[in-house]
């Protein structure tokens, strides 16, 4: 056995047999240069002449080939290939940028129709805890929101305008970015109203958690 493989590995290929095997070696018509001659380690996947061209599906090219491309794979490039003599690094890819964290949105001083508006909802919400007879007709709706993907129900009442409970939190429109719970519409909301509509004043300080009872039913 070891004598026929020595003779098998020094002789001389046959022409039946050389054909063979260049029918079977990849096509080179892609490369810039012959795989191989270039530096020891790299591959046409890390030189910075790879394109990857997409099409149908994505074709690797070398770009210093660009002039003979086609739209197959008869001048693509394998990225494992050997690098040839025009190797060039490729460039490192760019770090996606953090964004800054948002802080607190600033908002600009109220205007005079703002804190009147204020002052109104203040009332009126002191009213509807005292007398919840007062709030009007109750209209509920169903909202499918897509980023983030949720689903949000949003109760509304005919005499509190920009009042309104979502699923269970409580907002209004005179205090963007703000919510409150059930307990904290007399607490925390009323006071911040008042104070907006009295002072100009928007909220500012974290609002309280826990419960409290007997603060009136919405």
């Amino acid at each position: 056995m070891t004598d026929l493989l020595a003779f098998m590995k020094d002789r001389a290929l046959t022409p039946a047999e050389r054909r063979r095997m260049q029918q079977r070696a990849p096509k080179a018509k892609g490369y810039a240069a012959q795989p191989g001659t270039g530096p020891d380690g790299e591959t046409c996947g890390s030189c910075g002449h790879l394109v990857r061209k997409q099409m149908a599906k994505v074709y690797r090219k070398c770009g210093l080939m660009e002039a003979n491309w086609t739209g197959g794979a008869g001048t693509d490039v394998r990225a494992g290939s050997p690098a040839c003599r025009n190797w060039t690094k490729a460039p490192e890819p760019e770090k996606p940028s953090k964004r800054p964290k948002a802080g607190p949105k600033t908002l600009p001083p109220p205007t005079e129709q703002e804190r009147a508006t204020a002052a109104q909802a203040a009332r009126a919400l002191r009213s509807a805890l005292d007398d919840p007879t007062t709030m009007g007709a109750r209209s509920s709706m169903h909202i499918d929101l897509a980023r983030p993907r949720r689903a949000e129900w949003w109760t509304t009442w005919a005499n509190l305008p920009g009042f309104v409970q979502v699923n269970g939190r409580y907002r209004h429109d005179c205090l963007p970015g703000w919510e409150y719970a059930r307990f904290e519409v007399r607490a925390e909301m009323i006071p911040d109203l008042e104070a907006l509509a009295e002072r100009g004043v928007r909220p500012t300080d974290p609002l309280p958690t826990g419960a409290d009872a007997g603060e009136g039913r919405l």
